[in-house]
């Protein structure tokens, strides 16, 4: 008999149909109907796994799900803040997430906040906004990230991703 996994954050159908063929034979792909409580409880309630991005996951939530034999709930992300892990343990429903699924996406961001900070960037794009031209005010505050150097704390997934 299949297993379903049911997506919390509401899909349409052609992004379900994306998904479908990264599938393992023996499951089947649902959504939630809405953000709606109750649909998000109906939801746990047809699922063996739910996956979650923002939708949280409640003591409620959980309980339905426990209820019909939920067997696992994972983040679409890397962290599980907006998952009650408390209900989760003492029901024996297992938490997973993604873990290092964004590091990239954020170290790139890290390495353009850097450049943008060091080149006045948004303060010189604010001004161009306002037909002024800050090279007079922003150059004294604008300096070359050549010869810097980047001092990081913590090589974890993010961290290696920033220093790579």
């Amino acid at each position: 008999m299949p297993e379903t996994i049911v997506i919390l954050d509401p899909m349409s159908p052609q992004g379900l149909d994306r998904l479908r063929p990264h599938m393992h034979d023996g499951f089947v792909l649902e959504t939630a109907a809405s953000r709606s409580e109750a649909d998000q409880i109906d939801a746990m309630r047809r699922a063996d796994y739910v996956i979650t991005g923002d939708m949280a996951v409640t003591d409620e939530m959980m309980r339905a799900g426990a209820e019909t034999g939920l067997k696992g709930v994972h983040k679409w992300g890397v962290g599980y803040d907006n998952i009650d892990t408390v209900a989760a343990r003492e029901l024996g429903i297992r938490v997973m997430r993604t873990t290092g699924s964004n590091a990239r996406a954020v170290a790139e961001t890290a390495v353009a906040m850097i450049l943008a900070l060091q080149r006045s960037i948004v303060a010189g794009h604010e001004g161009m906004l306002r037909g002024e031209w800050l090279k007079g005010s922003t150059g004294p505050r604008t300096f070359l990230l050549t010869g810097k150097t980047v001092g990081l704390i913590g090589l974890g997934f993010i961290g290696k991703n920033v220093a790579h």
